[in-house]
């Protein structure tokens, strides 16, 4: 359903020649399907083979799910539902520590999610994600499931969720809001408080019979999907199969004949939307966005020659072409084949990148040794968005070198924590050094953090949180906490969805990374004793971006100061002189 492009580069040898084919331009627009879905079933409030089939057989891009448990909710197996059910390709956000957890499932790559406390109710809160969907404008999906309790509730649930987007979301870009309401009818407060922000009036979605019910017994408004004043003009005829739905669907297995299923919804099932403990009918609404023009392309340098490289002398410098685009797409997935495919590597930006305005693509070759012997590589990359199609062949360069030893500039970085919702934006002139280390302590000076936890070494960049959010400062470890990296423009940095660790953190625990390039921590006990501020001894991937290595409460009577959050970047450190390399 998404425009999808690739794009192919080759590394031969003795020059590097791009060579790049630019598409005319033509006026583009993008189905996107939204879903609300809260269909869980059986006894565990979960995702069974009910939920699961009507999901296929609606086909959405974009989903606000609730009640997002699947099986002992490992995280493999929450990333093989995402999978099987949607598409490998798929990206997700589950609120981690709630009982009933609310997600976002999208098609198209999530730069930023999280979420937001809801203020009456504790096991679960308002999740959101920002969207890199085709097209110049991102969409950003929250999904939300109220209080059954009463009115007031909900109203008050929806008045701090305005507050909550008019202060976090953008003018300009699109806002989707889907989920379980809860609401009796369509005129409730908490229907009218978000009428302030998203389009609330009829036509409503509904089945083939028209009625707009949403509820197991088809008699109450509960679920809806939401769209703002500049993403709701854009809805289109929901078409699956043979049948139109003109303002959207109530989809309800129970009102279709087998056959008519397996024509058009293939798998589910007659009796899916009846199953035991199924509470609620998915919604569906689609939507035509603009999808801009296609992109006109730039590169700069258009050669880079390589001369003969010792690999003993490594680490090499990492080479680097840049590409300016008219409007953004989102590179996301690169593949090298070749020769020596393992040697070689995209290094920047991370992915999935946003490619808004200009772009260094940044490739790094690591030998494990000198032999001589050429080099052939190609890579394949895969592109979301709008770009022209295009081919970039670039030949030479038997020895592509890597890590820039340049100090990583993380001002306006922000470190973010769940559970306890707060944030830290690294202060200007924060500068890390390639390979180096940023602590992070609660509320501590160097000198104090250091006569709790032993001397740091000199090169590692040390801040006190209470410095700089004020308040309790941070982090703030009690239990249920995870951690993220945002750079500057708020695009994910580390991890690229989620939070870490994963599971969350428990209190009296510490968590230390295994390797920079994976996802693992090992929790320790006694953090006092184990913990190793300023030290990191896994694996070092030179990912090239800033990494969160440990983090970690500190126990005992007062002792809440010295919790901290611990970073890498993870690039390589300065190299030695190079011999024989030239960039033109």
């Amino acid at each position: 359903m998404s425009p999808r492009r690739r794009f192919a580069m080759r590394l031969t040898s003795p020059l590097l020649l791009l060579i790049l084919a630019l598409g005319t331009a033509s006026a583009q627009t993008t189905r996107i399907r939204l879903l609300a879905a809260n269909t869980t079933s059986g006894n565990q409030q979960s995702y069974e083979a009910p939920g699961i089939r009507i999901f296929q057989g609606l086909d959405p891009d974009i989903v606000m799910i609730n009640e997002f448990n699947v099986g002992g909710n490992t995280p493999a197996e929450i990333n093989a539902f995402v999978a099987n059910t949607f598409g490998a390709g798929f990206q997700h956000f589950r609120e981690a520590g709630a009982q009933i957890p609310n997600g976002v499932i999208s098609r198209w790559p999530i730069l930023q999610a999280g979420e937001w406390d809801d203020p009456e109710v504790s096991n679960r809160d308002f999740a959101y994600a920002r969207i890199d969907i085709p097209g110049p404008t991102d969409l950003w999906a929250i999904s939300v499931h109220f209080l059954t309790s009463g009115s007031s509730a909900r109203n008050a649930e929806a008045q701090s969720l305005l507050g909550f987007i008019n202060a976090n979301i953008p003018p300009g870009d699109f806002v989707t809001l889907g989920g379980d309401f809860n609401t009796g009818s369509r005129t409730e407060a908490a229907v009218t408080t978000l009428s302030g922000y998203f389009v609330t009036a009829a036509p409503y979605p509904a089945d083939q019979n028209g009625n707009t019910n949403t509820n197991a017994n088809r008699n109450d408004p509960y679920d809806w999907v939401l769209a703002d004043a500049q993403l709701d003009p854009l809805e289109t005829p929901v078409i699956i199969g043979s049948f139109t739905f003109s303002n959207g669907l109530v989809f309800d297995s129970r009102l279709f004949a087998q056959g008519e299923l397996n024509a058009s919804f293939s798998p589910v099932l007659a009796g899916d939307s009846g199953a035991s403990n199924m509470q609620h009918m998915a919604v569906v609404r689609d939507f035509l966005v603009p999808s801009g023009q296609e992109n006109d392309f730039s590169v700069a340098p258009t050669e880079i020659a390589f001369g003969t490289v010792d690999a003993a002398a490594g680490p090499f410098t990492d080479s680097s072409v840049q590409i300016t685009v008219a409007s953004p797409f989102t590179l996301s997935s690169v593949d090298f084949a070749g020769s020596h495919p393992g040697e070689f590597s995209l290094v920047a930006p991370a992915l999935p990148a946003l490619l808004s305005s200009s772009a260094a693509l940044t490739f790094r070759w690591t030998p494990p040794a000198n032999n001589g012997v050429p080099r052939s590589v190609s890579a394949s990359f895969t592109a979301q968005g709008t770009p022209s199609n295009f081919t970039v062949t670039l030949t030479g360069a038997t020895q592509l070198p890597g890590g820039t030893g340049e100090p990583l500039d993380a001002s306006g970085h922000r470190i973010e924590q769940s559970g306890s919702a707060l944030s830290l934006t690294l202060p200007p002139g924060t500068s890390i050094a390639a390979g180096g280390l940023l602590v992070i302590g609660r509320n501590a000076t160097r000198a104090q953090f250091e006569a709790f936890w032993g001397p740091l070494p000199a090169d590692v960049v040390y801040l006190n949180g209470t410095a700089i959010t004020g308040g309790n400062g941070f982090p703030l470890i009690n239990g249920d906490e995870q951690f993220r990296i945002l750079n500057a423009s708020l695009s994910a940095v580390d991890p690229l969805t989620g939070s870490l660790p994963v599971p969350a953190m428990a209190s009296d625990r510490g968590y230390r990374r295994d390797a920079t390039g994976a996802t693992a921590f090992t929790e320790y006990t006694a953090p006092n004793t184990n913990a190793d501020p300023g030290e990191f001894t896994g694996t070092r991937d030179q990912t090239g971006r800033l990494i969160l290595t440990e983090m970690s409460d500190a126990t005992g009577t007062g002792n809440f100061n010295f919790e901290f959050v611990e970073m890498l970047y993870d690039a390589a450190e300065p190299p030695p002189a190079m011999q024989g390399l030239s960039l033109r």
